[in-house]
């Protein structure tokens, strides 16, 4: 079974990426810690998400980068940091090699907002893989990768309901908890389910609510940390 670090944020890109392919290959998840607002939610999600799917042990790896200066407004949410994902495959690069992975893969998804996020689409992570062999040729490169960077987050969100992955374990929002529902990580994950509720028959509907994180609440004893 091929051996992949998995980039595992806590958030339903990632988680849901897990939960595609955990039984398919041999994931390792490493969280970044970059003193982030959303980082309890994040982390606490993210061990949720490990122990769902019984992955190996969460690695979390501290990165320093300065918030202050590092990241911009963006219709009134902090939600970006300037090279975040550049800093997240270089550590995740060190992280393959020392576990003898062939892969680091991020979850990001076809419906990106290329124009906030450039470093969360198929491209950056296509063009980071030719960066590695241009640098280190045949020896030491690994692949970097998106899985379902084609995929929007509504077909995402149709593949895990059908699953039964429980999505509600996963925390996208760009602060600390609860989940504020208005910043733009929340609305992505919102609108792909509304999407899904006004497509599909009240059955399918049916499921897809009992999956959306924003219609469901976590028992204490699934909180986490």
């Amino acid at each position: 079974m091929r051996k992949i670090v998995l980039c595992l944020s806590g958030g339903f890109d990632s988680s849901a990426t897990a939960a595609l392919f955990h039984e398919k290959y041999e994931l390792y998840p490493i969280f970044f810690n970059y003193n982030q607002p959303s980082l309890v939610g994040e982390h606490t999600a993210a061990l949720r998400v490990v122990r769902e799917l019984n992955l190996p042990e969460l690695t979390v790896a501290a990165l320093p980068l300065w918030p202050s200066q590092a990241t911009r407004q963006v219709e009134r949410h902090v939600d970006y940091c300037s090279h975040r994902n550049l800093y997240f495959g270089a550590a995740a690069c060190n992280f393959a090699d020392n576990i003898g992975a062939e892969a680091i893969w991020f979850g990001f998804v076809a419906d990106a907002d290329e124009r906030c996020f450039p470093d969360a689409t198929l491209s950056f992570a296509e063009n980071y893989s030719r960066f590695l062999r241009q640098i280190y040729g045949s020896q030491g490169t690994f692949m970097i990768d998106a899985p379902n960077g084609k995929r929007t987050k509504e077909d995402l969100a149709r593949m895990i309901i059908q699953t039964g992955f429980r999505s509600e374990l996963t925390y996208s929002c760009a602060y600390a908890p609860p989940r504020c529902g208005a910043c733009r990580s929340c609305q992505a994950v919102i609108k792909a389910f509304e999407a899904i509720y006004s497509s599909h028959d009240e059955d399918f509907a049916m499921r897809a609510r009992m999956r959306d994180p924003y219609c469901q609440t976590l028992q204490p004893a699934e909180s986490g940390v």
